[in-house]
């Protein structure tokens, strides 16, 4: 994971820190297996710098899935708000106590209070129990659990070892006549060249993100080139990847084309954070530091790194289906990412 800067060139005034961490929706229930989406509001002084780990000390039974930063935010008595949000993945069931987390603003460290939470399974108590038992449960207490035998089956009126038999032959014969035809064809079929391999779209994307972090904006000459080059490979990448051309939808209309590919809502809210930080560099007159720039870019690899897993749910005729339904964006071209 990576840690996260922000400068902030503005004069600042005297504005005590803090550091909130609390579930997006507080009036959810929490169940293992499923991800929970929580929120760290940092408000501080302008001109301060925020700096998050890149690990927290979540519990022993929870994994961080993904996390993504918000654009600073103007508030009262000159200070400022940023958010970032974490996916985070509970494996057992119980009480935790999340934090308390360091935050490091300026020159000094905060902490988050901790944030309880209480995670159930969605097991029966009765088998939840057996399977967290400390000593082994009476025999039958274990048959209480298990599923009820099934009803026999019965065949009336067919010779089994018959049918058996014949069913055995036909196999047999289908074999052989796939044998002989595979080599009548390799006899009379002349070799031909290998094709070329073609990288995959995530590996070039990846490629071409990781040369971007290892380079400033200055080298690319400025904000608006890095951020627009970045734009430029994530957005060919969900183009070449799903099928359609993602290079000149607007942002709305790329989360409509995500939506009907069946993306989960976070991974949409995450790719459009990232493009809408892309934006503002662009457009808003946004300067972010050379530590800033590189940590979006890694930010990017990411993000391609877990739709990647999307791609064999999602399969090609959804996406060119998603396509169709923008006529004025035609597929994307085959070129690599320079």
């Amino acid at each position: 994971m990576f840690g996260t800067i922000l400068t902030v060139g503005l004069a600042s005034v005297a504005v005590e820190p803090s550091a909130v961490l609390l579930p997006v929706d507080e009036n959810a229930d929490f169940y293992v297996g499923v991800p929970v989406v929580l929120e760290l509001e940092v408000r501080h002084a302008s001109g301060a710098s925020v700096v998050v780990p890149g690990e927290l000390p979540w519990p022993d039974d929870w994994a961080e899935r993904s996390r993504t930063r918000s654009p600073p935010e103007e508030a009262a008595s000159g200070s400022r708000v940023e958010r970032f949000r974490f996916e985070v993945l509970p494996f057992a069931a119980g009480r935790f106590s999340l934090g308390p987390f360091e935050v490091e603003v300026g020159d000094g460290i905060i902490e988050t209070a901790p944030l309880r939470l209480e995670v159930r399974s969605a097991l029966p108590p009765e088998v939840q129990a057996a399977l967290t038992a400390s000593t082994a449960l009476p025999p039958g207490q274990l048959e209480s659990l298990a599923a009820p035998d099934p009803e026999p089956a019965l065949l009336f009126g067919w010779n089994l070892p018959l049918l058996y038999g014949l069913a055995g032959g036909l196999a047999a014969l289908v074999l052989a006549a796939a044998a002989f035809f595979a080599w009548r064809r390799r006899r009379t079929a002349r070799p031909a060249a290998p094709p070329r391999p073609a990288k995959a779209p995530d590996l070039e994307a990846i490629e071409a993100l990781r040369a971007l972090a290892d380079r400033s904006p200055a080298d690319l000459g400025g904000v608006n080139p890095y951020y627009t080059e970045l734009s430029r490979i994530f957005r060919w990448y969900l183009g070449r990847q799903f099928r359609f051309d993602a290079s000149e939808l607007t942002l709305d209309e790329l989360d409509e084309a995500l939506a009907r590919l069946r993306f989960p809502e976070a991974e949409r809210r995450a790719i459009h954070d990232l493009l809408e930080q892309a934006d503002f560099a662009k457009f808003a007159r946004w300067e972010p530091s050379d530590h800033e720039a590189r940590a979006t870019a890694r930010a990017a690899i990411e993000r391609v790194e877990q739709t990647k897993r999307q791609a064999g749910a999602i399969g090609v005729d959804r996406g060119l289906r998603v396509a169709a339904s923008f006529p004025d964006h035609a597929e994307p071209r085959a070129e690599e990412p320079s």
